[in-house]
Order: C-alpha cells, then structure tokens, then sequence
C-alpha cells in the first residue's frame, strides 16, 4: 500500500509536533501505519520519537522541500507539504508529483514573496510571469488546505474559487484546552484585570504594524490601559527596531513577551486581553484571533484585509484600524456584543475538524 507522506522540511515550524501527534496519537481516528513523516529537523526528530517519522537532513539540499518531494514521490500515494519554498524551487518539483501534492498553507508561505512593483521594468515582468506560472502550478495539486475560513477566503482570492480547499487544523483535532480555557492564573505574568489591555499583534513580523499601530494608540496613553505585544519568533531585525522604539516610549505601559509559554498558559494570557489588534492584510495569527472569538473579545483589523472579509462572512464584529483610534477611549474600550451565530465558520467544531482531515487522508 503506498503511504501519505508528509515533508516536514522547516525547523521553524513551530506546531510540528502537533501535526504529527495529531495522526500518530490518536488510533480510533488515524490510521498511523498509511502516514510517513520526512522530518528535515534534528530538533523536531527528537521531539518524536515514532517509528514513521523518518530523519533526511535538509543540509545537502539546495531546496530541501523540492528535493525531498522529488525524492519520496515516486512511492508516495499522497504528498503533504507542511510549508512551501519560494517559487522557482516551484518548478524542480516533478511534474508527475504535482497531482499528488496537498499543500497544508503556513500563514504567509501563501503569499508571493516577490514585490511586482520594486524593480527596474523587466525584472517586474519576469516576476509577474513567475507568479503566473506558480499559481498555474500550485492549481495542478491534489488540494490547498488552510486552518478556517480566513485561509479559505485567502487562498481562493489567490488561487481562484475552483481550487479544491479542506480545512487541516495544525491543533489536535480531540484537543479541547484551548476551547475550554479557564482563567487560570498566569505564572510568568502580572495582568492588571482593571487596565484594558490590548495585544498588539502576535509575532515579530512586520505585517503586524506594531510601531504605526503603538503611534496610534498613544492619545490613550494617560488611561487607564495596557498593551502587551508578542514577539516570541520572527525577523530579528525587526524585533531590534521594535525593541528599540519601546525603549523610549510607553515605558511602564507595555509588556513584551519574547519568551514561549505551554500552551494552556498562553490561552490563559490571551483571555485576560480586552481588545486584539491585527493589521495585517493577509491571512495570520489564526490560532490567536480564534480564540479571541471564542472569548467573544473585542477584534481590531485592516479595512483592506483578508480577515475582514472572513469576519463579514462569518457575522464576526470589528472595528478597523482606520478608524478605531479616533473613538474616545470609553467608546474604544467598549466590548463587543456578539450574536449566537458570529464565528461559527471560523471556530469550527471537533466533529467538523475530524471531518475535514479524514476528507484530506481520503483524497
């Protein structure tokens, strides 16, 4: 019987375990025995020990994912491809893999990673002709996966409404402490229940605007508020600049969290938060914003973002980063009333999660 196989070739794929204890630990729903894990990480190896997660070092290649895919393919009944490289590795994958490739998107993998725009006119050309040909490429795979309806509505606008999309949650899929949260006390932080507190974002990426989104929130200042910003992984060039400019502004007002929590205590963390504010354009910090929802928490996005368009499909209430600061802070500060129904596509259920990755496992 050929097996799924799943190239997970990025070290910085922090939810890797999970995607592999997903399957491996849970025998009334998966059978372990049709999966094989290609793991190009000596950290992520350790971390499972399973007799179907296989060590192939992403060291001697120049394209690890490519390499690998091309490598494992041709016994391969299915390809699952936890994250993407850039697009001209794209086109050293096989043709005849194309078709067995299921793509589980990463956050901003989804996105094309060449500006159109800053180049002399016939770099711009050749990279409007590359984006075509990637997108013709990626609608040959067996199917796009994503983790709700933010991704759904990301990866259509991308790839066009004919793509075959499954919902693969990177989350166990019988795993219920992040939906049933309590508020438990926070070990490593002092959250002050009487401020407003306000995350900023959710890693130290630039698409989370933190420094114009601080900018904006400074006429609150003298409030009675608090902002908290998550920089636990990211580009560290831009963490330094983001460090940077806290060092002389907002002081005392501001927490940084630049260390990993368990799990549980980061969900406890995000339920005292008042107010998330995510300025980015694309589809990110899912987990994040999710649970803010199940929390029925006050939600601040991009007027021009994906997640708005998932937000107003899915009856979910926002505020716009556009205009949200110009309210007085009573009004700001104000939570959200939300209706029975608000988020309920981007929730999902356990039973509807089950679904989908046996959906996914079946094609």
């Amino acid at each position: 019987m050929k097996k799924i196989v799943h190239i997970l070739w990025r070290d910085e794929l922090l939810f890797s375990p999970r995607i592999i204890n997903n399957i491996n630990d849970e025998p009334d729903l998966f059978d372990k025995n049709r999966h094989v894990f290609i793991v190009a990480s000596k950290r992520l190896y350790e971390l499972c020990p399973y007799s179907n997660v296989v060590f192939d070092s992403g060291e001697k290649y120049k394209d690890p994912c490519i390499e690998l895919i091309n490598k494992y393919g041709k016994d391969a009944h299915t390809i699952i491809i936890h994250s993407l490289g850039f697009p001209n590795a794209l086109f050293k994958i096989k043709r005849q893999y194309l078709d067995k490739i299921i793509w589980r998107t990463w956050g901003h993998d989804a996105i094309f990673p060449y500006d159109l725009h800053q180049g002399q006119l016939i770099q711009n050309l050749v990279k409007k002709i590359l984006r075509t040909l990637w997108i013709s490429n990626v609608r040959r795979f067996k199917a796009i996966c994503g983790a709700n309806l933010i991704d759904e509505v990301n990866l259509k606008e991308i790839f066009g409404e004919k793509i075959r999309y499954c919902d693969y949650p990177y989350d166990n899929v019988k795993q219920k402490n992040v939906d049933e949260i309590s508020n438990d006390n926070i070990k490593q932080l002092d959250i002050d229940s009487s401020a407003i507190n306000v995350l900023v974002g959710h890693s130290g990426y630039k698409n989370d605007n933190h420094i114009h989104i601080l900018n904006e929130l400074k006429h609150y200042s003298n409030e009675n508020i608090h902002i908290y910003i998550v920089l636990v992984y990211g580009d560290s060039e831009y963490i330094r600049m983001i460090k940077e400019y806290l060092s002389v502004n907002w002081n005392n007002k501001i927490t940084v969290l630049d260390k990993k929590l368990p799990v549980v205590e980061y969900f406890s963390f995000l339920s005292k938060m008042d107010i998330g504010i995510f300025d980015g354009l694309h589809s990110y910090a899912l987990d994040n914003i999710r649970f803010l929802i199940k929390q029925k928490k006050k939600l601040i996005i991009n007027k021009d973002g994906i997640i708005r368009k998932a937000f107003e499909a899915d009856g979910v209430p926002f505020l716009t980063t556009d205009y949200a600061f110009t309210l007085s802070f009573d009004e700001f500060a104000k939570p959200f009333e939300y209706s029975s129904s608000a988020g309920m596509r981007i929730l999902s259920s356990t039973d509807e999660k089950i679904r989908e990755l046996t959906k996914v496992f079946s094609l």
